[in-house]
Order: C-alpha cells, then structure tokens, then sequence
C-alpha cells in the first residue's frame, strides 16, 4: 500500500507540473539500518562476521521543472541484488503510465544489468549509464557498448545524477537512516514511509498559489526541505 501511495503522489506531481514526459529517470539504491544482525557468508577468523542488518532500497527519481521527486521505491532485506529490487518496482510503475520519458540514467553497477537496460530501452529510453571495462572483462553486448557511448557523449546528462543523491540524503537527514527496532518488516514500513513523507510534502506545496507565479527550483526545494 505504501510503495503505491508514493507512486500515487509521484503521479498526483507530475500532473501539477504538467509533465507528461520526464526529462530523465534516475536509479540507485541505498539502506536503512535497523537493530537487527546477520551473518555474511564469509569468515572472520573461525567465525562468521556479524553485521548489522539494513532494509535495502531501491528508488526511481526523476527531476523535471527543477523539481525532484520519488517516482516509486521498493524494499527488500539486506544485500537483495539491487537489479532485481529495480525490475520489480519498474512493474508498478508502468502500470500508472510514469515510465515515459527521455534518458535512463544510473551508475556503473546497472551498466552490469543487461535485464535492466533491455527494459528501458523496450520503453524507449536512451541509456546513459556508466559502463566500465577492463582488459579482463571487455563490453561486447550491444546494449552496454550502446550505454557506454551515451555515457561519453552525454556527460552533461549523467552529472545530473547527484540530483538522486541529494534526494536521498534530503530524506536521511529529515528522518534519520536508522530505525530502532528488530523487525524487518516494522524498518522496512518506517523506511517507505520517509519516502511517501517526501512526495506528500512536496505534492502539498505545490497546492499554494504562491507557487504558481514564483516557482524557483531553489526555493522550492528548501522549503521542501524544511517542511520535512
């Protein structure tokens, strides 16, 4: 229901501002720590090493109009592979027509994905993602060598991926990236709803009249933040 709200408002947005088409999406993935532990697979000495658990999040941005907002989330336990949490949010998505727009813009880990790039490329989107090789591992499939190209010709365009980083770190540092529980399911709640706090905010102040004659992307963006 949570995951649905934020796609909800990410769409109640995108009405608002009139956009049809995104300029571009944004992926990436980041994590919740909570008080829970686990055990790697890996050894630390004769012992399993023991971590603290986190609630893996995989979040679409986009910003358009100089606004940015969560277009949907997904969460899943510790270490979930982020391409899966990706694939499966992108189902959701599609189904409130959100998916349209120019650029798919991410970092080196999903120019990994080939599932991934074939999925925004069948929605017709032009791939920038960094695509990384070495002498070992050459790029020999065609969607990550098309990837790589996009990313060296259109660097302008992937440099506006700190705008994912700075929504994230807006949400962290609003309500903290740790929960005090040892539920999963209880962090992974209070983790989707940071997000849905985000594009409820935002969606409320774009209701004031005020902004519909002096919309700044600055202003709209701290009072965003302090409204949070």
């Amino acid at each position: 229901m949570l995951q649905k709200l934020i796609i909800l408002f990410a769409k109640k947005i995108s009405e608002i501002l009139e956009v049809k088409n995104f300029e571009l999406i944004m992926a990436d993935g980041t994590g919740f720590g909570f008080e829970d532990s686990i055990f790697l697979s890996f050894k630390r000495g004769k012992e399993l090493r023991k971590v603290k658990s986190h609630v893996m999040t995989e979040v679409l941005v986009t910003h358009t109009k100089g606004i940015s907002f969560f277009v949907g989330v997904n969460t899943d336990k510790a270490y979930t592979e982020e391409g899966k949490l990706l694939l499966e949010l992108l189902k959701e998505v599609e189904r409130e027509g959100l998916l349209k727009g120019e650029f798919f813009v991410a970092d080196s880990l999903y120019g990994n994905r080939i599932k991934v790039l074939e999925k925004f490329k069948l929605l017709g989107f032009k791939l920038v993602v960094n695509t990384k090789e070495s002498l070992r591992r050459r790029i020999r499939h065609p969607l990550r060598k098309e990837a790589k190209e996009m990313y060296e010709t259109n660097r302008d365009i992937y440099w506006k991926r700190y705008r994912i980083e700075q929504a994230i770190g807006i949400v962290k540092e609003c309500f903290g990236d740790r929960d005090y529980t040892k539920k999963f399911y209880l962090a992974q709640i209070k983790t989707l709803i940071r997000f849905l706090a985000y594009n409820v905010g935002l969606f409320i102040l774009l209701q004031f009249p005020f902004y519909s004659f002096f919309q700044t992307p600055s202003l709209l963006k701290l009072e965003t933040y302090y409204f949070l």
